[in-house]
């Protein structure tokens, strides 16, 4: 059984009314609070899990306190597990990646949204997911890792979500990532705590690349 089987995410852009509608949430229902805080540029981040009916109920309370500082909303009644490991930081470490689906959206919800249907339709897997770090300035990050075909299907669902909701987004597939790129991968995007990559070795690369090349 899920520990959380549901959660709700809602994203202002006043950070007085956040902590205000984060308060309302967590006295209005028996959630709990999964992350909370200030998120770049000047706005509030609550994300919230427990059952379906009391994430539901929580979420329409700090929707109402929120009124017109809300900036973006979701719920989720049956919330991927990965999903809600990489929101408390358990970071997945994937070690095949035949190809790469990375998306940026406008907004938190709207990432996690997109992930939660590639995640569910599709037998992708979840490499890298970063809300609102400084270095996002707000947006959301996702980068879903898997066979080059499924990774075509995840590139679908992710664009017509996307799509739906109002704002920016930027879609890319990268077939076939260099082993470099997957090492990096495999540790942060965050450049500032990036490893150093060493020159791999050219023979081993090429099998690797050939092997790679096989199962897609």
């Amino acid at each position: 059984m899920k520990k959380f089987p549901a959660i709700g995410v809602i994203e202002l852009v006043d950070i007085p009314r956040g902590i205000l509608a984060t308060d309302a949430m967590l006295k209005d229902s028996p959630v709990a609070s999964l992350k909370t805080g200030i998120i770049s540029p000047s706005r509030y981040l609550t994300v919230v899990g427990g059952t379906p009916a009391a994430v539901d109920h929580s979420l329409q309370e700090g929707r109402f306190v929120a009124a017109d500082a809300l900036l973006d909303s979701l719920y989720l009644p049956d919330v991927h597990a990965d999903l809600v490991a990489a929101i408390i930081g358990n970071r997945p470490r994937p070690e095949t990646q035949q190809a790469l689906l990375v998306s940026v959206s406008h907004t938190c919800c709207a990432c996690l949204l997109a992930a939660e249907r590639a995640l569910k339709g599709t037998p992708v897997r979840l490499l890298e997911l970063r809300l609102a770090d400084p270095s996002l300035q707000g947006r959301g990050l996702t980068i879903l890792c898997g066979r080059l075909p499924d990774i075509e299907a995840a590139e679908e669902i992710t664009r017509m979500v996307l799509d739906a909701k109002e704002g920016p987004f930027s879609v890319q597939i990268i077939s076939a990532p260099h082993e470099s790129v997957q090492a990096a991968l495999r540790e942060s995007t965050d450049f500032s705590s990036a490893p150093e990559i060493p020159v791999p070795d050219a023979d081993a690369a090429a099998l690797r690349q050939m092997a790679s090349e096989e199962g897609l």
